[in-house]
């Protein structure tokens, strides 16, 4: 975009997933590569990293258009809301870590990796469509 311009909430929401996508990638990589290897704890450093900023991009701007959706007197109804499917995807991603005991952590890494970037995808084509959508909608009501 052009200088001064921020990027729309869809596109933040999308680097976040990505973001998010390449820190569990890179989790999957170190754990392909083992502990033995001598891999460096430098890669947990930036890993988790990836993984705080992706939230950060993702948290607070899910949570504005979830109470803009709204309306004004049921603003607490959705923010409430968004905060329980925040603790079921928690209880998911717990239970998917339990159940993934019996195979090994790269699995896990790279099923949470492929969720994140197929998740990045489906929000990034969502608000093509509703662009797209926006601007028939302007061009038949001129």
């Amino acid at each position: 975009r052009g200088r001064g311009h921020e990027p729309s909430p869809v596109m933040k929401m999308m680097c976040g997933l990505a973001i998010v996508g390449a820190g569990y990638a890179g989790m999957a990589i170190c754990a392909l590569t083992g502990a033995d290897e001598g891999n460096s704890p430098l890669w947990l450093f930036f890993c988790c990293t990836a993984l705080v900023l992706g939230e950060l991009l993702i948290v607070p701007i899910g949570l504005a258009r979830v109470t803009r959706i709204f309306a004004p007197r049921f603003g607490g109804l959705g923010s409430g809301l968004w905060f329980v499917v925040m603790a079921v995807g928690s209880w998911l991603g717990a239970e998917l870590g339990a159940a993934s005991r019996s195979r090994s952590a790269v699995w896990l890494f790279v099923e949470l990796a492929s969720m994140s970037f197929i998740g990045a995808a489906m929000v990034g084509g969502v608000g093509r469509l509703k662009a797209s959508a926006s601007r028939e909608f302007d061009r038949s009501h001129v």
